[in-house]
């Protein structure tokens, strides 16, 4: 079963590839200025936990700096997504029969 996105989430799909590229802006900046010396694998499997950690980083912040009437359009975007899947999940429990479950399985779900 597939499950409502938050607010947040609806927040950062839409705005992960500007950070992503603001990140990467930013991040080649540093590095021209101070170039690090290679780490060899190990270096490359943590620079890349860093990219995805700076990332999280920096869409919780951007979600912390929306006030509140724009974090609201979120928040009601993803109560009218909720809406709509679970009118879809109760019409597909209607069509299951008896033996397959039927309303036992929509309230597991919600």
């Amino acid at each position: 079963l597939k499950k409502p996105r938050t607010g947040f989430q609806i927040f950062a799909d839409e705005h992960r590839k500007r950070l992503k590229e603001q990140l990467l802006k930013a991040k080649s900046e540093a590095e021209s200025s101070s170039p690090l010396p290679a780490d060899g694998a190990d270096g490359e499997a943590s620079r890349a936990k860093s990219k995805v950690d700076g990332l999280a980083l920096a869409m919780s912040q951007a979600w912390k700096d929306l006030d509140a009437t724009e974090k609201q359009e979120f928040e009601r975007r993803a109560t009218a997504e909720k809406a709509s899947l679970k009118r879809n999940l109760q019409a597909s429990v209607r069509r299951l029969s008896a033996s397959q479950g039927g309303y036992s399985k929509l309230r597991e779900a919600i």
